[in-house]
């Protein structure tokens, strides 16, 4: 999902399983990612470094598309997370 600050997010669920990364406008990642019982194996923020530079821009542009396209497609998905 595209944030209205130039962000943008990304989560998959499968049960207790997740998977969700956070890409902020200047570029800052968050990673957050549990195993299927719930436990957490990963929160981490990633600060914005020269040699991440250009595969966090490429993950935030392709997360961006995903999100207009399900936007496109589905414009009600919000719901099935509520």
């Amino acid at each position: 999902m595209t944030d209205y600050e130039g962000g943008v997010s990304a989560e998959w669920r499968a049960g207790k399983q997740k998977a969700a990364v956070e890409i902020d406008a200047d570029g800052e990642a968050y990673l957050y990612v549990t195993d299927c019982r719930g436990d957490q194996l990963l929160a981490e923020q990633l600060p914005m470094r020269q040699e991440a530079y250009a595969q966090i821009r490429l993950l935030k542009h392709e997360l961006g598309e995903m999100s207009s396209r399900v936007e496109r497609v589905n414009p009600a998905w919000r719901s099935l997370f509520e």
